[in-house]
């Protein structure tokens, strides 16, 4: 259940390190083995499923708020209409969510992208993976720039 605190936290993380991983197989790309880039769709399904998720939870979390004040009336029924294909919608992409899912994550899509990453390691010099951290204290420069 996506209505969870705990569970739009996690959602809304997943959707980050998506987009993380989207960018960098984008910014990688003419580096990287043609079939990585390929995959770059594949995330941004995801990514952009996890959104409209989000899109739904604060559509209807605003509706709520506005429907509790006392000039709410006269948009009542309208605000009510839509707040109800919000919570539609919102049931759609809740409940299609493990096909996503499991699409990226259990599919051809995972498997191809560890033997790419695999091909990717294999031609560089040995010691030259360091961890990557994209999109982390990028503002924050070298470490010995400024102390």
């Amino acid at each position: 259940d996506s209505s969870t605190p705990a569970a739009q936290d996690l959602l809304h993380q997943v959707r980050i390190e998506c987009k993380r991983l989207r960018y960098a197989l984008e910014f990688f790309g003419d580096l990287l083995p043609r079939g990585i880039s390929a995959l770059v769709h594949e995330v941004a399904s995801l990514q952009d499923h996890l959104g409209a998720m989000a899109d739904c939870r604060i559509a209807i979390d605003m509706m709520d708020s506005y429907l509790e004040r006392p000039r709410a009336r006269r948009t009542q029924q309208a605000v009510l209409a839509y707040r109800e294909a919000c919570e539609v919608s919102r049931a759609a992409l809740d409940a299609s969510l493990p096909t996503v899912w499991a699409h990226l994550h259990r599919g051809r899509v995972a498997r191809r992208m560890e033997r790419l990453i695999g091909e990717v390691a294999i031609r560089l010099p040995t010691g030259s993976l360091a961890p990557l951290t994209f999109g982390r204290d990028l503002g924050s420069g070298p470490a010995s720039a400024g102390g």
